[in-house]
């Protein structure tokens, strides 16, 4: 079987260093939490359940709605039904989902639709609460309406007074030409929603909500009042007391937590985390060694040795210095060295079969390479769950 094995230069991980300020750690979390092998696992069934009831569920219904069931139909939709039956129970067992497997024993085509949109909310709902994932249907991958089955909104839903007002007010046009000016525009970093009724001065509603390319839990989603109309530096410093108060264990802000007086773990140095952990080398090292674990026969310490070698080929290595090169006692032994230059310098080298010497130093060890591979993605409390919620459950 031929893989084909990540390389560090792969966009997959270089991407990482160009994400927004407003959006790295929002989509960082991301790419941690769909890594995790119970979220992976949930989102490919959640895939394959929606392809199964697009292409043969949803044609089979439309006809049975349609059909006048006679004695001889009544044998045929008894054997569609156990087909079901069987499918339904055969894709949860294989995603290791059995405990689902008895709600699929009575099916018949009158319920069918009621069971598979249990089993999506379940899966949905866990993957929110436990995991944190707010899932996103595929739309682009398929033609149907889902609705039916599956609310997308249902936790992807930031203000449920406004969407009720916008449903009010979109159920009389004629009211909306009359009564009122609406303004709804977005940008790649944000979508504004602002009306205002013609009997009255002030904004119903004024309201901008970030656009993160990904969808993940919010947790404190807090509503601050701006008048856009000041300079940036008094929005800044307005903004930033709000945060340095919010970031202190005394805060006046609650978390909703915090609100339920819940017990919490607080993890006071996150933000130390985010910003000198190496992400794009912590996912690049996890998705090597994990494609292969599952698809070859390489020994731990093997991968762990090619896995250092593609670090050090995009990052380079360090080499010891000359003694004429050490200007004083304070300077360092080791000068940094691109691994064009180290090739260029080393000719012979067997770039599949790398041999560090005393005097070269790899960019990471593999005790350290090792210590990284799971630690902010595996598990039922991943580590990168405090990134997103500076509580940990």
């Amino acid at each position: 079987m031929n893989i084909e094995l990540p390389t560090r230069f792969d966009e997959e991980y270089t991407k990482i260093a160009k994400f927004e300020k407003y959006e790295y750690t929002h989509c960082l979390t991301y790419e941690l939490a769909r890594r995790n092998s119970y979220v992976e696992n949930s989102l490919n069934l959640l895939f394959d359940l929606f392809s199964y009831y697009e292409q043969i569920i949803l044609p089979t219904l439309t006809k049975y709605e349609i059909a006048v069931i006679t004695d001889d139909m009544l044998e045929v939709i008894n054997d569609v039904e156990n087909m079901y039956k069987e499918f339904f129970i055969g894709l949860v067992n294989h995603y290791d989902k059995k405990y689902f497997m008895a709600d699929f024993e009575n099916l018949t085509m009158e319920n069918i639709k009621e069971k598979i949109s249990y089993l999506v909310n379940t899966i949905v709902k866990e993957l929110y609460k436990k995991y944190y994932i707010i899932y996103q249907h595929e739309s682009e991958n398929f033609t149907s309406d889902f609705n039916e089955i599956y609310d997308p909104l249902i936790y992807l839903e930031r203000d449920k007074a406004l969407t009720k007002h916008i449903k009010n007010i979109c159920s009389n046009e004629m009211d909306i030409k009359e009564n009122y000016k609406i303004n709804y525009d977005q940008n790649e970093y944000f979508t504004v929603y602002q009306d205002i009724h013609a009997n009255q001065e002030g904004f119903l509603f004024s309201t901008i909500y970030p656009n993160f390319r990904t969808a993940m839990r919010d947790f404190t989603d807090t509503k601050i009042i701006l008048n856009l109309n000041l300079s940036k530096d008094e929005i800044i410093d307005y903004v930033e007391k709000i945060k340095n108060d919010y970031d202190k264990k005394s805060s006046i802000i609650k978390t909703p937590r915090q609100l339920l007086e819940e017990e919490l773990e607080i993890y006071d140095d996150v933000d130390n985390i985010i910003k000198t952990e190496k992400w794009e080398d912590i996912l690049f090292i996890y998705d090597y060694y994990h494609i292969c674990q599952v698809y070859t026969n390489k020994k731990n310490y093997k991968i762990r040795e090619e896995i250092q070698i593609e670090l050090t080929k995009f990052h380079g290595l360090k080499i010891k210095k000359t003694s004429d090169e050490i200007k004083n006692k304070k300077d360092t032994i080791y000068k940094q060295q691109s691994w064009a230059d180290y090739i260029k310098n080393n000719p012979e080298t067997n770039e599949t079969n790398i041999y560090f010497e005393k005097d070269e130093k790899p960019y990471l060890s593999t005790k350290a390479i090792e210590k990284l591979i799971k630690e902010y993605i595996e598990g039922d409390n991943p580590k990168y769950k405090t990134l997103i919620n500076r509580t940990i459950l």
